[in-house]
């Protein structure tokens, strides 16, 4: 049998994630609950989403932002590979 997660047991959690969790009762893994995220952004996320790794907009905004990006030799290399300099 599956032992049913307890409050103490999602802020311990969310605490080694680097987030401070501030809801005062755990329904289920599927409703929101404020907290505080490591970027210090407060936001509500449910448990099974932050268990997949999501996080607060602000974070997925610079998450988005970072895997867009192109280093320099990459860019280098696009140009020559069309012929441009």
């Amino acid at each position: 049998m599956v032992r049913r997660l307890d409050l103490n047991d999602i802020r311990n959690f969310f605490a080694e994630q680097g987030c401070v969790l501030l809801a005062s009762e755990y329904i289920n893994n599927s409703t929101p609950m404020p907290y505080i995220c490591s970027c210090g952004n407060k936001s509500q996320i449910c448990l099974a989403n932050f268990r997949y790794g999501k996080r607060c907009k602000k974070c997925g905004s610079i998450t988005n932002v970072v895997s867009l990006k192109h280093n320099l030799e990459y860019v280098k290399q696009y140009f020559d590979d069309r012929g441009c300099t």
